[in-house]
């Protein structure tokens, strides 16, 4: 188990509780501000400022404004862990209880295999030795080192005192000083060295270490504190005279403060030789102190057993607003009477007295109608003039209350303000200011000199002046007359409030907008004015002015406290300031502080008077501090919309329709972290800085392509500005259209449209130029080709006509010889020359004088031959199935001679002795590309002879010539008549 679980296990609780005592101001961050639990066991604080908190529901990460929690769904082995480490590599180790150790990345755990042996225990405490080594302290396993390689263990068996391990502290490189259950063990080399409380510890259990500026090593313990200087043992067991009991942490901060932790009564604070004590009562959320951290920017952390954790925002603040000290809310009034600090409240007056037990009076009814106190001064005679909320005065005697205005004869005036000045009174009413001494009243109106009649406030200057404060002026009382100042003179604002001045004498008045500085040449001469006004996020409405004996300024108003350096007043004509801002609440624009509410006490200190929160005090023996200014982080990142790895913007690349940013800004100011100032810039789209307050979300839509970066800078309320820091580096990619090797190819290829529409010019103008040339010449060869197609007709005509002369000659012979062989010879030859004439007749009548369709003419051909020669009595069908191809004359003339001699011989001896036939004559495209010529009948058939011979007779030879000429193939087949296939190749 946890040591504190343990140890408030083991010892029960005495009930304990404290007296009323001053408040300090502290930030509490518990459940009511997100954590999972208000247990806090350990803190630590990585490379980039965040502070991470382990609890008894998981780890937390704070950011500043937020918490991120992770527990048993992240990984972690149990919700209850007991110690956190940042090692030098980076590395946050957490431990569990009961669950060993791991390391957290980004957002989840990662366990080693070689600590394994750690998975059951509970390791108290983490750290890592000057030579890099990882340290385990268990309860109840003794100690466990890793190199990196293996774990070795160290345990009574080796020389501890105790299994019972609680905290590490390398003293050394060699020197390891362990806390446990029983003193404390010294690891040097290879020998250990116990420490007890017979040695000089002040308790049994050592629970921490930590070295102050001397050298002297404190330890936390069981009954008190420790410290060793080297040669002895001191302890501390009891501070003014409350007994510590349990310690469990004790802190040496930056500036040599010592912090004791205790188990049930806070902390003690050890500074200059004293001692403050911080518990519940006056601030802390809980007595039940765990642990104590430090953080970069030097602020301490308290994490408590049952109510998160506080941080001091500044140990010499002290608000008392308890009735020990205070009676009321509303301090209006503070003076300085006989040793002693007198309030007046809204229930009467208080004597103050700092360590408790204030005396509270009340002012009879029978006396006043309105208890509340406006103003107090010290009357001559010692006692107290009291002014109530109805303009009613008072004297208080230290006893009793007597009716001052009886005495006076004061009545039915509105009175806003008195002032004793030796045996007179000043009285400032709402019309008019009036004197009352020696039994007689003095009054100033506007014929008097003021500037106007409403008198708010009165002051007597070092010189003794008296000074009344108007709604549009300040006036000086010179004599029986006054000296007035008015906005006209350069003071800026609507209303005037009060006057006062600074140690040099200077006279400063207080506005509705601010203060103003005035500058006398001589006496009553007004040489010039300087204004001052708060910046926008804080109320400008000043209530006082109270100086240090430097000249310093706290200025209050009715939202929080100012402080600022004189030296650091700029001195133009009007000046916008903030310096150190104490806002004395979580919420709002800060603590309301009453007017004219303020004191510097003989010893220095502050003492301001707030409207719902009693009576504030500042030590007075050392100034506010200046803050280092927060660190800006970036909390989340949208780019268009959706949420990105912050990690991966510290250097990023987006397309160029990624141009949406939005930046959720925040810094590491954990006591005010609402209240922070933020100047931004993003370098590549602006150069001025944008300047806000509490801020957000930054927006930046449609930027263009370029490189960026994100410059921050932070001023807290309690710094100056810090130097700029660059949050994240992006770069806009160019769309490929504007890209260098798109623009250089877009280049390139205009160049090439450019060549080819000149290139595709020149060829039109070229073509069109050979275009003319060829028309011109296309009209010569046409002219020509006319002739030539001509001639040619004219060729096939004469050939056709001389054809037809020879047939002619040969009819004529025919008729002459009477042998009929002979006769038979000379018509086949007249057939074969009409056949010949007929092709040429073709030829003229054609548009093409070269090719010839061969259906026609084939068509006319069997019709002639079949008219010529078919015989009487005998019935010859013919069937044509020719289709329509174009022939050369060169494959025409052949095919029809092939064609007049098969009809010829079908019609001769195909039929003979048969009364009627068929004959089949086909032409048509075959297969290989080739044309396939068929003639058959149905007649005799002929002869093997004839098959078999080429040159069995002249039509035969005649055949078988001419196919061979088209390179042609015939095949002759007698089955059921006769068939020539003739199969020749088409022209290429």
């Amino acid at each position: 188990m946890n040591k504190k679980i343990l140890l408030l296990a083991y010892f029960s609780l005495l009930w304990w509780g404290a007296g009323s005592a001053q408040t300090f101001d502290i930030k509490k961050i518990s459940t009511n501000e997100g954590l999972p639990a208000g247990q806090i066991v350990d803190i630590v604080q990585d490379r980039d400022g965040l502070i991470w908190l382990s609890t008894y529901e998981g780890l937390v990460k704070l950011n500043g404004t937020e918490n991120q929690v992770f527990n048993t769904k992240n990984g972690l082995r149990n919700n209850l862990i007991s110690n956190l480490f940042w090692d030098s590599r980076n590395q946050l180790w957490v431990s569990m209880e009961a669950a060993g150790v791991g390391i957290f990345q980004k957002d989840s755990m990662k366990y080693l295999r070689e600590l394994s042996a750690l998975d059951s225990l509970t390791v108290v405490d983490i750290s890592e030795s000057k030579d890099g080594r990882i340290w385990f302290s268990t309860y109840g396993q003794g100690i466990f080192i890793w190199d990196g390689d293996k774990l070795a263990q160290i345990t009574v068996d080796e020389g501890l005192p105790s299994n019972y391990t609680w905290n590490l502290y390398h003293h050394t490189t060699e020197e390891t000083w362990i806390g446990m259950w029983s003193g404390v063990a010294i690891l040097k080399e290879d020998s250990i060295r116990s420490i007890s409380t017979k040695k000089g510890l002040s308790g049994l259990s050592v629970y921490n270490f930590a070295e102050d500026k001397f050298g002297n090593i404190w330890a936390s313990t069981s009954n008190g504190v420790a410290f060793y200087n080297g040669t002895n043992w001191e302890t501390i067991r009891s501070i003014n005279g409350d007994e510590l009991g349990y310690v469990f942490f004790v802190l040496v901060d930056q500036k040599g403060t010592v912090w004791i932790a205790t188990e049930r009564n806070g902390v003690y604070l050890y500074e200059d030789g004293e001692y403050i004590h911080i518990n519940k009562s006056n601030g802390l959320s809980s007595n039940y102190i765990y642990s104590l951290f430090e953080d970069k920017e030097g602020r301490v952390w308290v994490a408590t057993n049952e109510n998160g954790v506080n941080i001091l925002r500044d140990r010499r603040l002290r608000i008392f607003n308890e009735p020990e000290f205070v009676y009321g809310e509303s301090v209006n009034s503070i003076i300085e009477h006989d040793g002693n600090l007198w309030l007046g409240t809204e229930f009467g007056i208080t004597k103050f007295r700092e360590e408790g037990n204030s005396e509270h009076f009340s002012i009879p009814e029978n006396i006043v109608d309105y208890q509340e106190v406006w103003d107090i001064e010290s009357l001559p005679n010692g006692n107290l003039l009291i002014l109530n909320n109805n303009s009613q005065l008072v004297e208080f005697d230290g006893k009793g209350f007597s009716d001052f205005d009886q005495i006076i004869g004061l009545r039915n005036w509105a009175v806003q303000d008195i002032l004793v000045d030796g045996n007179g009174i000043w009285i400032a009413t709402e019309t008019g200011l009036l004197l009352y001494k020696n039994g007689e009243y003095t009054t100033y109106l506007k014929e008097s000199g003021l500037v106007d009649e409403l008198i708010w406030s009165l002051y007597k200057d070092f010189s003794g002046n008296i000074w009344a404060v108007s709604d549009e002026g300040i006036n000086k009382v010179v004599g029986d007359s006054i000296r007035s100042y008015s906005f006209a003179d350069g003071i800026k604002g609507t209303g005037m409030h009060f006057i006062t001045q600074s140690p040099d004498s200077t006279i400063w008045v207080g506005t509705n907008s601010g203060f103003s500085k005035l500058m006398f040449a001589e006496e009553n001469i007004l040489e010039g004015v300087i204004n001052y006004e708060l910046v926008d996020p804080y109320l400008r409405e000043t209530q006082f002015l109270e100086f240090d004996e430097v000249g310093n300024i706290w200025q209050g108003t009715s939202g929080g406290l100012h402080f600022h350096y004189r030296s650091s007043l700029p001195e133009d004509s009007v000046n916008f300031i903030n310096g150190l801002f104490f806002p004395l609440q979580e919420y709002g624009k800060g603590l309301e502080l009453n007017y004219l509410a303020s004191h510097r006490d003989n010893e220095g200190n502050f003492w301001f008077g707030s409207f719902t929160n009693g009576l504030i005090k500042y030590e007075g023996n050392k100034m506010p501090e200046t803050q280092k200014a927060p660190t800006p982080i970036i909390q989340e990142l949208r780019v268009n919309g959706e949420l990105q790895d912050i990690e991966s913007f510290k250097s990023a690349k987006l397309n160029y329709n990624k141009n949406n940013l939005t930046f959720k800004i925040g810094s590491l100011y954990f006591e005010n972290p609402q209240r922070v100032f933020f100047k931004y810039r993003l370098l590549g789209f602006e150069s001025e800085w944008n300047e806000k307050f509490g801020l957000s979300d930054i927006n930046y839509t449609n930027l263009n392509p370029g490189s960026y970066q994100l410059e921050v800078k932070t001023k807290s309320i309690q710094s100056d500005w810090g130097e700029p820091i660059h949050l994240a580096a992006l770069k806009i990619e160019k769309p490929f259209w504007s890209t260098i090797w798109f623009i250089l190819l877009a280049i390139t290829l205009t160049i090439g449209l450019l060549y080819f529409t000149i290139r595709v010019i020149l060829l039109y103008f070229e073509k069109k130029k050979l275009g003319d040339m060829v028309a011109k010449r296309t009209v010569e060869l046409r002219s020509a080709l006319d002739e030539k197609e001509l001639l040619l007709k004219e060729i096939h005509h004469r050939v056709k006509n001389n054809m037809a002369i020879i047939s002619g000659l040969l009819e004529l012979q025919g008729y002459k010889i009477k042998d009929e062989q002979a006769k038979s010879a000379i018509e086949n030859s007249k057939l074969r020359i009409q056949t010949m004439s007929s092709i040429h007749e073709k030829l003229y009548q054609n548009d093409a004088l070269t090719n010839i369709d061969f259906k026609g003419f084939s068509e006319d051909l069997i019709e002639r031959i079949s008219s010529s020669i078919k015989g009487e009595g005998k019935e010859i069908n013919l069937h044509l199935d020719i289709r329509s191809e174009s022939l050369s004359v060169n494959t025409a003339i052949p095919c029809g001679l092939i064609l007049n001699e098969l009809i010829s011989n079908c019609y001769e001896h195909a039929f003979k002795g048969m009364s009627k036939g068929n004959i089949w004559v086909t032409f048509r495209p075959y297969v290989g590309n080739k044309y396939r010529l068929m003639v058959k009948d149905d007649g005799l058939g002929v002869s093997e002879d004839i098959i078999r011979q080429k040159r069995s007779s002249l039509g035969i030879t005649l055949i078988h010539s001419l196919t061979s000429q088209l390179k042609g193939k015939i095949k002759i087949l007698s089955e059921e008549g006769t068939t020539f296939m003739i199969t020749i190749p088409k022209e290429q």
